[in-house]
């Protein structure tokens, strides 16, 4: 039997286990924002890769740093490692086990990981608790059947990628636990695809400021709300403007291959009925193309802003950056995409689908120090949802394809 043949049937074995631990992952309901239970989740992540034999260590992020970002509940990572015989090369692999908050029109228990028809929900099955389990196992299999790799597996469970994931991702790149000549983060699917990047994004908080009135004689106020409509109108006209800026990236959705930019994500103003409001807060989320940068999205709003200022004397206005992703990319040619590409081909039994993400995932943070590429086993359209699930033969296939990419890349 091949080495890739053993590490295949050991995965085969690890069936109920690789679903086991899918299910209790589930089970852990992480919930972001506010951010709940990543101590438990990290801690019960470190006790299955010890049992599993891998190396593991729980990194805990300062206090200091938490109450920086307005956090109150702690923030806490995990890396898991497998060592190879020289320690290089390094594979790292990344996915985040935080969720989103659960939404209406469940009808089973979202943190009961409960099975049906060859499916598994909850939130956070497919994004992405699943691909997280995969990794783990992907790593356990290899040590479970006896392989002596030359290089060295290391993956990384992070929190807050649903949130900008600065202390998650971020802190992990930040503080050199991720350092590694490549890797995969398993915040995508299906299982056939392949994502070499994804777009970035500029979160703006817009402020207008008025001047409180009794609702009886408004003229004699400014109404911040209606100064926040005008700002609304102009950004709407700054859409038309996308059209001309076409990404070169294979996105699958045609009109992602332009800036998206979506108006008043939330907003809020006022204090009642009769009172002429000064005050009207509105984010904003500009999607950025590869070929922008985050800062040059800034600067467009920016600049309607300032215009829009020296023609009404009466707009009093200022902007906060709420959340700043860089877009990310790997290109085709990778050493890391083809591996995956020819594994997706050997197990899944077809081409894979060479794709590039609308939306942005903690890539971008471990992008700056290493090739790395899309790769998970999320269930398409599943993300966010209501009665979120997951296949289980895809959890197993997509743990194969991990593990036999990391035995092609690491000796």
């Amino acid at each position: 039997m091949s080495t890739k043949e053993k590490v295949l049937k050991t995965i085969d074995d690890m069936r109920d286990e690789i679903i086991e631990l899918t299910a209790e992952f589930v089970k852990i309901p992480t919930v972001n924002p506010p951010g709940e239970n990543y101590p438990k989740f990290t801690d019960f992540y470190a006790k299955r890769a010890e049992e599993l034999g891998l190396e593991v260590q729980v990194i805990e992020v300062p206090s200091e740093r938490v109450k920086e970002m307005e956090y109150t509940l702690p923030r806490t990572n995990a890396i898991a490692t497998l060592r190879g015989e020289k320690g290089k090369p390094v594979l790292h692999m990344n996915g985040h086990f935080d969720v989103v908050p659960l939404g209406a029109g469940w009808t089973l228990d979202p943190f009961g990981a409960e099975i049906r028809e060859g499916m598994i929900y909850g939130r956070g099955s497919s994004d992405m608790k699943g691909s997280v389990a995969a990794q783990l196992m992907a790593a356990a299999a290899i040590k479970k059947a006896g392989i002596s790799l030359k290089g060295t597996i290391t993956t990384s469970a992070t929190c807050d990628e649903e949130t900008g994931g600065q202390l998650g991702a971020g802190y992990v790149v930040e503080k050199g636990y991720a350092d590694a000549d490549f890797g995969i983060n398993s915040d995508s699917g299906p299982i056939d695809s392949i994502s070499l990047g994804h777009r970035g994004a500029m979160w703006l908080e817009i402020t207008t400021k008025g001047k409180t009135a009794h609702g009886s004689v408004p003229h004699k106020g400014i109404n911040a709300v209606e100064k926040m409509a005008d700002v609304i109108q102009e950004l709407k006209k700054r859409r038309e403007e996308f059209k001309r800026k076409v990404s070169a990236m294979p996105l699958s959705d045609p009109l992602c291959k332009h800036p998206t930019l979506t108006i008043g994500g939330t907003i809020h103003g006022g204090i009642k009925t009769n009172v002429v409001p000064d005050r009207c807060v509105m984010t904003i989320d500009r999607r950025v193309i590869y070929e922008e940068t985050p800062e040059e999205a800034r600067e467009e709003v920016e600049a309607v802003l300032r215009r829009m200022a020296e023609e009404d004397p009466e707009l009093s206005y200022e902007t906060k950056v709420v959340n700043r992703i860089e877009p990310s990319y790997t290109p085709e040619s990778s050493e890391i995409v083809q591996t995956l590409r020819k594994n997706v081909k050997a197990i899944v039994g077809k081409e894979a689908k060479i794709s590039y993400g609308g939306g942005y995932t903690d890539m971008w943070y471990f992008n700056k120090i290493m090739p790395m590429a899309h790769y998970g086993v999320n269930l398409s359209g599943q993300a966010h949802t209501a009665d979120e699930h997951l296949k289980l033969d895809d959890l197993i296939t997509g743990t194969k394809v991990i593990a036999l990419t990391a035995l092609d890349m690491l000796g």
